[in-house]
């Protein structure tokens, strides 16, 4: 098996984990809001206020943080259920590090690593569940099939039409998610294309309505940019360079 075959494997495993879990824990700050008077029809400030009491309970369960806030009935029901599904997260989170870990260490055996570890804010990790969505690069003939497996091309390149005959856009939001993953540390924390993400917020800001409509532009022109370089570095092309 080659080291992008095992890579996708250990990327599904992970995902398995990582929903897994985000699943439990979805179950138990429903329970609580439940408890707590949660009503589908009631007005979305109350929704709100429910929602946000019912997250504070559940942190103040997993922290032992004082609980005098709440009725200690509501406190005693929502404890038992987190008691009863702590361990399962935990095992959970246990197997996703193991699966990082294993995926990184992988990851850094790949010829393009080197260029990878060049680039402030994108690391092992990030490489790995690229490859892990999309498997062999050099298996894309250009970028911009890069782009559409990871949901970054145009909207319109993902309308289907349904059984009924309306069209429907079947962007892939998970592996969109991914992306956008990949793209928020180098924000952060990364030189090159952090800096291409500025110029291209404050080429987009004056166009657009409103703050986080030009932040979400710039951070998939950023993101796009990343992936054209990968591809290039990957199969041999020239020499990426952020311009």
């Amino acid at each position: 098996m080659s080291i992008c075959d095992e890579l996708i494997v250990l990327n599904r495993r992970r995902r398995f984990c990582i929903d897994t879990r985000i699943r439990l824990m979805n179950s138990v700050l429903a329970y609580a809001r439940l408890l707590l008077g949660f009503r589908g029809d009631a007005d979305d400030e109350s929704r709100a206020a429910i929602r946000e009491k019912a997250a504070a309970l559940v942190k103040a369960i997993i922290k032992n943080d004082s609980l005098e806030a709440f009725d200690a009935a509501v406190v005693e029901e929502v404890r038992d259920l987190y008691t009863q599904t702590a361990p399962a997260l935990e095992n959970l989170a246990a197997r996703e590090k193991a699966l990082a870990k294993t995926m990184e260490r992988l990851v850094k055996e790949l010829p393009v690593w080197d260029w990878v570890e060049s680039i402030r804010g994108f690391g092992a990790i990030g490489l790995a569940t690229i490859i892990g969505e999309c498997g062999d690069l050099s298996n894309y003939s250009t970028p911009a099939k890069l782009w559409k497996r990871l949901g970054l091309a145009p909207s319109e390149c993902y309308n289907m039409t349904t059984k009924t005959g309306e069209t429907a856009c079947a962007k892939p939001k998970r592996r969109r998610s991914v992306m956008f993953n990949v793209g928020d540390p180098l924000i952060k924390q990364g030189l090159e294309y952090r800096q291409l993400y500025l110029d291209r917020k404050e080429y987009e800001t004056p166009r657009v309505k409103t703050k986080m409509h030009a932040h979400r532009r710039a951070q998939r022109y950023m993101e796009k940019r990343l992936l054209r370089d990968l591809w290039n570095a990957w199969n041999g092309k020239t020499a990426p360079v952020v311009v």
